[in-house]
């Protein structure tokens, strides 16, 4: 919730979560016994006291008084959908290893924006990847053009699904190769064009937008026919690869370009 640059200011210093731990482990707060922190931060004391119900907190700073409430109105609940897009250009350090099976409710889902070339292929991200091949299924990974977040930043980003459940070798994941989102490098709207180069255009006489979502979408909903990665040649855009073909890689990677661009091209010399 906090950046590190409001971190010390007007004698501001969050307590490391292990220190917390450490204080109300120490003082075994019964659970019925009221609790408040005055200087209550982003909330620090008073989320590691949760679930007690009788935790109350203060502080001069409004903004961080606010953090603080909506923290705590997220950890109090667990959730069947999560849909996020995290700042790409922050590094935010996460202390808890278990936060998200902390917010995900049993067979809950998670949808997550994150830049693929690092977090789904980079070997940094190994041990991250392999975290989430033990401990979830993986359902989709959706890769998206470079285009996507344009005219803004150029990070070629990609959505990955999964699920808070029992996870097996032979489960499937769903890989699409999404190359067209209706506008390009500028921000600009593009549209689709016949083979004579006329622009398309709908029953109502509007221009076609060449945006591939709403066609995968409906795709995907048919139930249609979705081959192995092995079956499939550089233009199948959906595919499906198993956990354990995840594992069969040396560095766990998410890419789906990895599987029906490079592996099939090695298969073939």
């Amino acid at each position: 919730f906090i950046g590190t640059a409001l971190k010390g200011e007007h004698g501001q210093f969050f307590t490391p979560r292990n220190v917390v731990r450490f204080v109300i482990n120490f003082l075994d707060v019964e659970e019925n016994k009221k609790i408040i922190d005055p200087a209550c931060g982003t909330g620090g004391f008073i989320v590691e006291s949760l679930p007690r119900k009788n935790i109350f907190g203060c502080d001069r700073d409004s903004f961080l008084s606010q953090a603080c409430k909506a923290y705590m109105c997220i950890l109090e609940k667990k959730y069947n959908i999560i849909l996020t897009n995290p700042p790409f250009g922050q590094k935010i350090m996460v202390e808890e290893e278990k936060i998200l099976k902390n917010l995900l409710e049993k067979n809950g889902k998670l949808a997550i924006v994150l830049p693929e070339a690092s977090i789904f292929g980079n070997k940094i991200y190994r041990e991250l990847r392999k975290i989430l091949l033990q401990n979830y299924k993986i359902i989709a990974v959706f890769s998206l053009p470079p285009e996507t977040f344009k005219p803004f930043t150029g990070v070629k980003p990609a959505i990955l699904v999964l699920e808070n459940s029992q996870v097996s070798d032979n489960d499937r994941v769903i890989c699409v190769n999404i190359q067209n989102v209706g506008h390009d490098k500028r921000g600009k709207i593009l549209y689709k064009y016949d083979k004579n180069g006329a622009p398309q255009k709908d029953k109502d006489g509007n221009f076609v937008v060449n945006d591939e979502l709403g066609s995968i979408t409906a795709k995907l909903k048919s139930h249609h026919k979705i081959v192995h990665y092995q079956e499939a040649t550089e233009k199948d855009k959906v595919f499906f690869i198993t956990h354990e073909d995840i594992k069969q890689t040396e560095d766990l990677i998410l890419i789906p370009s990895y599987y029906n661009g490079f592996l099939n091209k090695q298969e073939t010399k």
